[in-house]
């Protein structure tokens, strides 16, 4: 079965420390986001948790997954509060987004949607067999798989 999958990038956060949340500008384009979907699958990180809890976004089902969070690389607003920064490797990423692939492709539900960020919506839309983009702050791309 064939799954429509809409992407949505996280809104404007503040960058300034590891973990931030929205910025006030963040809180109002998240709530401008307007989606129906079967379940969304949303980054544990509070950027994407608050984007996806200030939207529109309708679902009965609702998870948050690892497998959706940003790359971790050397930058602290990618890690927990209390997370070390150890960076993810190429080859990691690519298993991570392969691996959200396949879990989504798991659902029985045929449309998700996915609340994450830019860098993971990019090699996620890759290893979709899609063109990647950057998605701009509450951006959002819809494909089928």
């Amino acid at each position: 079965m064939s799954k429509k999958i809409t992407c949505i990038r996280h809104c404007q956060s503040d960058f300034l420390d590891a973990d931030p949340s929205l910025t006030q500008l963040g809180s109002q384009q998240a709530s401008q986001i307007n989606h129906k979907s079967d379940i969304v699958l949303i980054s544990p990180l509070r950027r994407a948790l608050h984007t996806y809890a200030r939207s529109n976004i309708v679902s009965n089902k609702v998870f948050t997954s690892e497998l959706c969070r940003e790359r971790k690389d050397n930058l602290k607003y990618n890690y927990y509060r209390t997370e070390d920064i150890v960076p993810e490797s190429e080859e990691d990423i690519w298993k991570r987004v392969n691996q959200l692939k396949h879990y989504i492709l798991s659902f029985p539900e045929k449309n998700v949607c996915l609340v994450s960020h830019a860098i993971l919506i990019w090699y996620f839309l890759s290893a979709c067999g899609q063109t990647p983009i950057t998605l701009n702050f509450g951006g959002s791309v819809t494909f089928e798989i």
